[in-house]
């Protein structure tokens, strides 16, 4: 396999001939072993072409295509299979699609609002439906023939449950909520799935969203030690977000989190349990639910044990800003991006692209206003603890910049503190470029938007994720 696997880089190049060529290539083998015009065998002119051509061959090929191929000829057999599982998106969250969105908050307008389908708080849709079954076939072929795992190369991955118990607003005035139970909870628990994930030994892109209405059943392994790129969204706990992040913290290239919420917790540090019902229990017998912290669903030093292990060259943060402008601040906003602050600090010397992308909710249709007289909160978190690291001394490799959602910057005549002097800031996004580009490369690429390149997730009430 491992001349398989040096081949792939390769591979994608082209070398041989053009994409033309190969695409009629392509349509000549999926013909041949779609009419049995052609014995397959160790014989065939096809089986002699160079393992690289073959995996481009193969790379043009539909699952589908890649599925007969594997059934029909034993010879090409390893190779069609390394193709096929190359990439295993079984996702959704990734669709461009929305749905309705399941928050109490909408109810008031007249009509319904839809939301991305990364949205913890939405119904389900068709797509969630035929992911799921595709989620359970990958994870009984997993358990049929564990040696396919070693194939994973990326793999994108929505955890969700459409048999979950879900909340359907019916609008009457009685009953307003009707439970729907339609399937067990815990059946089947959760082990399968982390098997089938433990046996992906060569993964190197990770992009998992948890939407599922309630926190693991049990917790995984340590799961992707190989894995370079990370991405993460939806709701999740602290001890998951580890088990994904420290096993590849020293491979670790690039990082991305797109509003990561996690699920509550108990103002007091809550035991560790092997189980969900063994917490639920717990819950019940101490009223540790009715002692929540809020705002607890921010997901606080998920990141800080990455610092000075990891070596990234790529961060993007996702966010839904605190649009209040009352002053009234929550001190665990500070430590959020205070967090997101130094693992940005850390990564000074490496990293070659940043994003931040502060979003805020959108209610109906339209975009923000851009306020001029008054910080909002986001912003003066922005400025107090992002900005401040992005100016302080250069970046040598950093090419890309994006800043996404900043809205009114600094306030005209603010002041903060930069190698010990005090530098006035201007307010205009222009001028803000321009104090940037200082410590960027020449010819680096910098983005600075009002607005954000999408809307964001707001959780308004405290959930520990233990659905009894």
């Amino acid at each position: 396999m491992s001349k398989i696997n040096s081949s792939r880089m390769s591979s994608r190049k082209l070398w041989f001939g053009t994409s033309a060529i190969v695409g009629r290539l392509s349509g000549a083998i999926i013909s041949a072993f779609t009419t049995r015009s052609l014995h397959l065998d160790t014989s065939s002119g096809l089986l002699n072409l160079p393992a690289e051509m073959l995996v481009i061959i193969m790379s043009h090929m539909t699952r589908t295509d890649l599925k007969s191929l594997c059934e029909t000829c034993r010879s090409l057999q390893e190779i069609a299979t390394a193709e096929l599982y190359h990439t295993v998106d079984l996702s959704s969250h990734n669709a461009t699609s929305t749905s309705k969105s399941r928050e109490t908050y909408q109810m008031s307008y007249p009509s319904a609002h839809h939301v991305p389908l990364d949205f913890l708080k939405r119904e389900w849709t068709s797509l969630d439906h035929e992911t799921f079954q595709r989620q359970r076939q990958f994870i009984n072929s997993m358990a049929i023939s564990p040696a396919h795992g070693k194939h994973v190369r990326r793999l994108h991955w929505t955890i969700l449950d459409v048999n979950s118990r879900t909340w359907r607003w019916r609008g009457s005035g009685e009953d307003d909520w009707d439970l729907d139970a339609r399937g067990a909870l815990y059946e089947p628990e959760d082990e399968p799935l982390w098997t089938a994930f433990k046996r992906c030994t060569n993964i190197s892109h990770v992009d998992i969203c948890w939407i599922r209405p309630w926190r693991e059943v049990t917790l995984p392994p340590p799961l992707f030690p190989s894995a370079r790129s990370v991405r993460l969204s939806g709701c999740m706990t602290r001890a998951f977000v580890s088990r994904v992040l420290e096993p590849s913290s020293q491979n670790l290239e690039h990082l991305a989190l797109v509003n990561l919420l996690r699920w509550s917790d108990g103002a007091q540090s809550l035991p560790q349990f092997d189980h969900i019902s063994a917490l639920n229990d717990y819950l019940y017998e101490n009223n540790a639910e009715e002692e929540l912290e809020p705002p607890s669903r921010l997901m606080l030093g998920a990141l800080d044990f990455l610092i000075g292990r990891s070596s990234l060259t790529t961060l993007c943060i996702g966010t839904l800003g605190d649009k209040s402008r009352n002053g009234d601040a929550d001190p665990r906003y500070d430590e959020l991006y205070s967090s997101w602050s130094r693992i940005l600090n850390d990564s000074r010397c490496t990293l070659q692209r940043f994003c931040f992308d502060q979003g805020v909710e959108i209610y109906g249709h339209g975009r923000p206003q851009r306020t001029v007289h008054k910080q909002r909160e986001a912003d003066r978190l922005f400025s107090k603890w992002i900005l401040p690291v992005l100016l302080d001394s250069p970046w040598p490799l950093l090419r890309r910049l994006q800043l996404k959602g900043v809205q009114s910057l600094i306030h005209e005549g603010q002041f903060i503190q930069l190698d010990n002097a005090e530098t006035q800031l201007p307010q205009i996004d222009l001028e803000i470029s321009e104090l940037l580009s200082k410590t960027l490369p020449e010819g680096a690429s910098i983005s600075v938007d009002a607005w954000a390149s999408r809307e964001y997730e707001q959780i308004y009430y405290e959930d520990m994720g233990v659905p009894f």
